[in-house]
């Protein structure tokens, strides 16, 4: 039987290490959601258009990333147009300028070259539907010859109204962004508001003690909202560490020995194999479990998040990917003294949330992948240290995930 002492310092230990996790992930940005990825050409061809409907279904800010190249043989004149969703064709001269939502200009684009560019959040605003238009002018005699790729980027809201925003700053609801200005009487009587840029100037200089950022850095809130509002699947998961939980502490029988419960949290760093692996640096990653055992063989769930730095050719022009992934399944033990030796596997599902690599991934932001793992463990009494190897393959992405992950657990009993 497990003694209420024991139960009550587990808790702690445990209320404790869930404090460093958020401690440690307290800086983790919001993630930006890719919605489209396509081609645009000039001249037209039967499957490449010079327009395309964007449309995004989730709230957020519109972010456009885009690469050009001229293959022709002169040099042209680019236009880069995003209207409102009623207009299917443009005519420069009579468009209505309430009619354009952003507009880029690239002149003398000469004969093989290439250029990118990005419309930002705040020229697209968090309007649920636009059309870009792909136009070109030669300023030559040869005709265009132009091909666009673009990734269009769905960016999380910074506010919905200025109660979201800190320090006083003003919520610029149409673009979701926070200002420190958005008219010239929101600055002192000294400055003026820049509009586009949402601040006052000149600069003010008097010290400031905030630097909140938004909540949605903290890692399992921001983790847990993902959960219940994008990805329900993975709620089954959630429920299953939640009664390994409570589990842990429940009564046995007395003719049945108690499971031995463990916590553990921990991190360390991650290696992308095969062509996902070709334009991605070593990463690193944190991850939580809850496990429960049974002498020789036990089971845990895993909580994880991951993040990686990119090399890729725009577009995108982020340079991040960022994982969560979620896990279930059997362990075995293999002890000698205080030292332990421990076989695991597992099947995951990996959510991708920053996705740098939509070109290679698609769309698609959910997969599933199988983990073979070999670790050690210390035992300290009743806090053990762990060192974990995996080895993680896609199903569905061509692609591996190698992981190193060092840990710090305590058992209840």
């Amino acid at each position: 039987m497990w003694h209420l002492s024991s139960e009550k310092n587990f808790r702690n230990e445990a209320i404790a290490l869930f404090g460093i996790v958020l401690c440690l992930a307290s800086c983790i940005s919001a993630p930006s959601d890719p919605v489209a990825v396509g081609e645009l050409c000039e001249r037209e061809k039967d499957a490449c258009k010079n327009s395309v409907l964007i449309l995004r279904e989730s709230v957020g800010r519109n972010q456009f990333d885009y690469t050009i190249k001229n293959s022709g043989t002169g040099t042209v004149s680019v236009n880069i147009l995003a209207v409102t969703p009623e207009i299917e064709a443009v005519d420069l001269m009579t468009l209505v300028p309430d009619a354009i939502v952003a507009r880029q200009i690239h002149p003398d684009l000469a004969a093989g070259q290439t250029i990118a560019n990005r419309i930002t959040p705040k020229l697209l605003g968090t309007r649920d539907a636009f059309r870009v238009f792909f136009l070109c002018e030669a300023t030559t005699a040869q005709p265009c010859n132009l091909k666009m790729e673009y990734v269009f980027q769905s960016v999380p809201v910074e506010c919905f109204d200025d109660n979201d925003c800190s320090s006083g700053w003003l919520c610029n609801t149409p673009i979701g962004h926070c200002a420190e200005c958005l008219a010239d009487e929101d600055c002192n009587s000294d400055q003026t508001c820049d509009t586009l840029q949402g601040r006052c100037s000149p600069e003010d200089t008097t010290p400031s003690c905030s630097t909140f950022t938004s909540p949605s850095s903290f890692f399992f809130l921001w983790v847990f909202l993902i959960f219940v509002k994008r990805r329900k699947l993975e709620m089954r998961f959630v429920g299953l560490f939640t009664t390994l939980f409570v589990l842990s502490y429940a009564p046995a029988a007395s003719a049945v020995p108690p499971p031995k419960a463990a916590i553990s949290a921990g991190g360390g760093i991650r290696f992308l194999l095969g062509e996902l692996g070709d334009d991605a640096q070593r990463g690193i990653g944190i991850n939580i479990s809850q496990e429960l055992r049974w002498r020789y063989v036990g089971a845990a769930v895993l909580l994880g998040t991951s993040f990686y730095q990119t090399t890729q050719d725009p577009p995108p022009f982020s340079k991040g990917l960022g994982t969560y992934s979620v896990g279930i399944g059997p362990k075995f033990y293999w002890a000698f003294g205080k030292n332990e030796f421990v076989l695991s596997s597992d099947i995951r599902h990996v959510g991708f949330l920053s996705n740098s690599l939509v070109r290679v991934t698609g769309l698609e932001n959910d997969f599933t992948a199988v983990a073979f793992g070999l670790g050690y463990r210390y035992h300290f009494e009743k806090i053990h240290l762990k060192f974990n190897a995996t080895y993680s393959p896609f199903f569905e992405l061509p692609g591996s995930v190698l992981s190193f992950d060092l840990s710090i657990g305590f058992s209840s009993n």
